[in-house]
């Protein structure tokens, strides 16, 4: 969904993008710097530091955002580039999703833990859907509601209300869930649509 303010953003990511480059940041750091970000957060998810988890979760995302526009700008753009940047985006999604299971399951909160791990497999599949149908030739990126970016703002979201507003906390995670089985639904569907009229 973020997709459609893609040249909004592009913008504002250039601008640190440059300023990434003159501190003299490669691409493949910035994508190791977020997958260290990632990791922290979802270590002080579980000791129960929830704001700061929250902060280094969107500061992730950031990071992750940030690490293909210094690639363009510093004409780095590799495929091992492009492998490295999708093994540690699953690995700090996992990483998260699975520290707020971790968390809830501690907090005995049976049915938002189920749901959290649901909510991990669902994110994966999303993943795994794109990845799939690129290596098929179908181009699926920009379907659905919850690609990465609103997953991760909305574990952020979860992350901060945890502590504060647990009835809220429910609601938004069960509708995360069920927006994020609909999009994989949604393009599995356009896959599925694409190679069937290709194969007539």
């Amino acid at each position: 969904m973020l997709n459609k303010f893609k040249r909004y953003f592009e913008k504002k990511l250039r601008v640190l993008a440059l300023a990434l480059l003159k501190l003299g940041l490669t691409p493949n750091a910035c994508t190791t710097l977020s997958l260290l970000v990632g990791v922290l957060s979802s270590i002080t998810l579980c000791t129960g530091n929830y704001l700061c988890s929250t902060a280094l979760i969107l500061l992730s995302g950031i990071l992750d955002a940030l690490d293909g526009t210094v690639a363009r700008l510093s004409g780095k753009v590799t495929k091992l580039g492009a492998f490295i940047d999708s093994m540690f985006d699953r690995l700090v999604d996992s990483a998260v999703i699975l520290s707020l299971c971790f968390n809830l399951i501690q907090r005995n909160m049976p049915l938002e833990g189920a749901l959290a791990a649901l909510f991990a497999a669902l994110s994966l599949m999303i993943s795994y859907a794109r990845a799939r149908a690129e290596s098929l030739g179908v181009e699926i990126k920009g379907v659905g509601l919850m690609e990465r970016a609103e997953r991760l703002i909305a574990v952020a979201i979860l992350v901060l209300l945890l502590d504060r507003a647990t009835y809220m906390f429910t609601w938004l995670l069960l509708a995360t869930v069920v927006l994020s089985g609909v999009t994989l639904a949604e393009r599995i569907y356009r896959v599925v649509k694409a190679i069937s009229l290709r194969e007539k």
